[in-house]
């Protein structure tokens, strides 16, 4: 596995981690990696809608410049301006915070990560993109602080939503039996393994009952909801509320975006595939 440095902050640390003292696994969106240098754009979030959020303002017509770089409730929630951000990969940092880590605890994060990378080349497979790899961090931020830097399709940028499922799709990495995907498993034998989820697990909300099946359509027929749609549509902001207009993966599997477009076209080709809300 490759190694690539990382730029955190300029004081060395890392942003906006409430969940720093845990070992739960947190996300932050980060410029493409150019010499084999990538930029942190905005703090580790565990929330995936919040990493979404922040993502977003990157893409707001409503949003200043001074509130894309610092917000005043939380400073330096990122530090790189539009230049920075990814355009032709989608470049997603992710972190976990083992303490006084052992080598098993190592290798455990290490197999997730792994994993995560098999189930999203499975869903890029279906759709002929770009296939995601991993990389090692080197960062001034500590040892106790893991950090793994994906690289990715750019339409998994599409939108909030796909976005959404990304994010979803490597937080599931932890389960094992992903270590079972190869390049010929079929999508219903990856489907199975969704149900092994039960419920009350970490996730299993995201994953029951036909929810696995719509992200086949949202993927398989990108084109047809989003086409012709730029980031700063899909990628909406509210500039009352500074938060996002649309949504995560389950909000429109559930049918309750907010993205009325969206939520239309998708509803309908669910209703072709015979799904229901």
């Amino acid at each position: 596995m490759k190694t690539v440095k990382l730029v955190t902050n300029k004081e060395g640390g890392l942003l906006n981690q409430p969940y720093s003292s845990n070992r739960t696994v947190s996300f932050s969106t980060c410029s493409e990696i150019q010499d084999d240098v990538a930029k942190m754009l905005t703090g580790f979030y565990y929330c995936r809608e919040g990493v979404i959020g922040h993502f977003a303002r990157f893409f707001s017509e409503e949003a200043d410049e001074e509130n894309i770089i610092n917000d005043d409730d939380e400073p330096r929630q990122g530090l790189y301006e539009h230049k920075d951000v990814p355009t032709r990969k989608t470049s997603v940092a992710v972190h976990t915070n083992v303490g006084k880590a052992s080598d098993a605890d190592i290798e455990v994060f290490e197999s997730h990560m792994k994993r995560a990378i098999k189930l999203l080349n499975h869903y890029e497979r279906r759709n002929k993109w770009f296939l995601s790899e991993i990389y090692k961090t080197n960062h001034s931020s500590g040892k106790e602080n893991l950090i793994y830097l994906l690289k990715s399709s750019k339409w998994w940028m599409t939108s909030t939503h796909i976005l959404s499922l990304y994010l979803l799709l490597i937080r599931l990495g932890e389960y094992g039996f992903w270590d079972k995907i190869g390049k010929s498993t079929n999508n219903s034998e990856v489907l199975s393994y969704f149900s092994k989820i039960k419920e009350n697990q970490h996730d299993s909300r995201n994953v029951s009952g036909n929810q696995p099946k719509k992200w086949n359509v949202l993927l398989d027929n990108r084109k047809k909801i989003y086409g012709g749609r730029t980031r700063n549509s899909t990628f909406g902001f509210n500039k009352d509320h500074f938060t996002v207009k649309t949504d995560g993966v389950y909000a429109l599997c559930s049918n309750e975006s907010y993205d009325k477009e969206t939520k239309r076209k998708f509803a309908e080709l669910c209703k072709e595939a015979k799904l229901k809300f």
